[in-house]
């Protein structure tokens, strides 16, 4: 080697995945209204208002290829892309009427014509549970993908999720609709919902005798499948300062069952059979490891939910344990702007600095039972085909940031079944710092479990917070497709002839 040479550096080694958003051409951007839940309600910890966008994947027009729906915010319609032949999409509005917060959505065929009909489920914490903008739509397709509004059944909540399945061996196509919270009430348990469909599109409440889902949890997502081999599909739930939980389909009558010490801040569930035992497994995102917030079961993550202040909505005290004590996680400052009465009691830092939170509100804890949070971890429940799970808790990399969707598929074509996760949040306040650390990441399946590739040896790089994670079938291949709050689309493609 001689100084005057040129250095001829090797080719980049080539990835799984490739970043076509650009040759896709798609304008649409998800963009958030101007809202901030902590002007109104200061001891939230986190936003409840940028939960969104939800995608839906179905063929809508019958040409054997997949379109997708992806949900509005407040205020913005949906956005329906029609696949061409080409591979490409042309970009057509939603059919909503009223733009709401679109937080779920699914394609089914409702009304049993042989076709995808369109559910969108309204959400969000900016509007008054009267308002018709928080209400749920349900569009009947003709066939040739054109959607008509019909009837269905309000329901005055911030819904977060929906699933289908025939819970009732009816042959018809029902619906579970989760709630994460009622506007404006944060930590008072909302009721969920399981429709019973008539066969004609018709949606009623499933009876209490056949499912109670009245204090259901905080549910952030959800999930169908036959959990424990028994013909009938069972329901899986997660959700914020809950277990994951499994309500057990016996002929048509639910029980539920939740998972020993799985309470957490649960963003997303899926399920997969990763191990292709033919038992389905369940994905689980959580809030992480890499943050000021610690649990465990020595030393849980607490939150009192009460109205300290009369002023007719409820407050939240989160609370942090160690060595068997709980202290408030905010300080002195964060607490009197909700409840200014404390600096009567506290003129002085080192008046307040060292107390439990039993301490600071002497007396006023003694009537609420606190929401608990004893893991953070993200993770893969093992089923072992009876209907019992076992955790195990991802890789490191899976807990940088909240994980708020999963997709299952093998990626490098050796037969087992990989993760891609996505994820991030940005909603919460200074002092607990955004997360942000999550730019995509893929976990390919080895003998000892998954696997970290960094996003630049992946290709999979998808920054930003993520909601949404599809794998979509097209003329020229099969795309991957990630839903960003706040943001575009952003779309993969699978490389060719790629091992690892």
């Amino acid at each position: 080697y001689r100084s005057s040479d040129r250095f001829v550096y090797p080719p980049p080694p080539a990835t799984p995945f490739s970043d076509v958003t650009a040759g896709m051409g798609i304008r649409w951007k998800h963009q958030e209204n101007d809202y901030n839940d902590f002007n109104s309600h200061r001891l939230l910890p986190h936003l409840l208002s940028t939960h969104g966008p939800a995608m839906a994947v179905a063929d809508v027009n019958g040409d054997g290829l997949d379109d997708i729906y992806v949900g509005g915010a407040s205020g913005q319609k949906g956005l329906l892309l029609v696949q061409l032949a080409s591979g490409q999409f042309t970009e057509l509005a939603g059919p909503t009427t009223v733009p709401t917060e679109e937080t779920a959505a699914v394609f089914f065929d409702a009304d049993g014509d042989g076709d995808q009909d369109l559910f969108v489920a309204s959400g969000g914490n900016d509007r008054s549970l009267k308002d018709p903008a928080i209400n749920d739509h349900l569009y009947l397709n003709d066939g040739k993908g054109g959607f008509t509004q019909h009837i269905f059944p309000p329901l005055s909540a911030s819904k977060s999720t929906v699933s289908v399945a025939d819970v009732d061996h009816d042959g018809d196509a029902d619906l579970f609709i989760g709630v994460l919270t009622a506007a404006f009430d944060y930590g008072l348990l909302p009721a969920s919902y399981l429709l019973l469909n008539d066969g004609h599109a018709n949606f009623s409440a499933a009876p209490r005798s056949m499912i109670d889902l009245h204090i259901a949890g905080m549910v952030s997502s959800s999930a169908f499948a036959d959990v424990n081999a028994d013909g009938w599909t069972d329901l899986v739930l997660a959700g914020e300062w809950m277990p994951v939980t499994v309500y057990l389909n016996k002929n048509g009558k639910f029980s539920a069952s939740q998972l020993s010490g799985s309470e957490g801040l649960w963003q997303s569930v899926t399920v997969a059979d990763l191990d292709h035992d033919g038992h389905p497994d369940l994905l689980a995102g959580n809030y992480g490891l890499n943050s000021k917030l610690h649990a465990s079961n020595e030393n849980p993550l607490r939150m009192y939910v009460k109205d300290f202040d009369h002023n007719g909505q409820p407050e939240q005290i989160l609370t942090y344990s160690t060595e068997q004590k709980e202290y408030s996680f905010l300080g002195k400052d964060e607490l009197e702007v909700q409840l200014p009465v404390m600096k009567k009691s506290y003129l002085r830092y080192q008046d307040f600095a060292g107390k439990t939170i039993q301490e600071i509100f002497a007396g006023q804890l003694d009537d609420v039972e606190p929401f608990k949070c004893v893991t953070l971890s993200s993770g893969v429940f093992r089923n072992d085909g009876k209907g019992n799970f076992t955790f195990e808790a991802l890789p490191d990399e899976a807990q940088y940031s909240p994980v708020f969707a999963m997709l299952a598929d093998d990626v490098n074509g050796d037969g087992r079944t990989d993760l891609l996760t996505a994820g991030n949040f940005f909603g919460v306040s200074p002092y607990e710092g955004r997360y942000d650390a999550n730019r995509g990441f893929l976990f390919l399946s080895g003998k000892n479990g998954f696997e970290f590739m960094s996003p630049g040896r992946s290709g999979f790089v998808n920054p930003g917070e993520s909601r949404d994670l599809k794998k979509i079938k097209t003329a020229r291949g099969w795309l991957y497709v990630a839903a960003h709050n706040n943001a575009g689309l952003q779309f993969f493609r699978l490389s060719e002839n790629v091992t690892q």
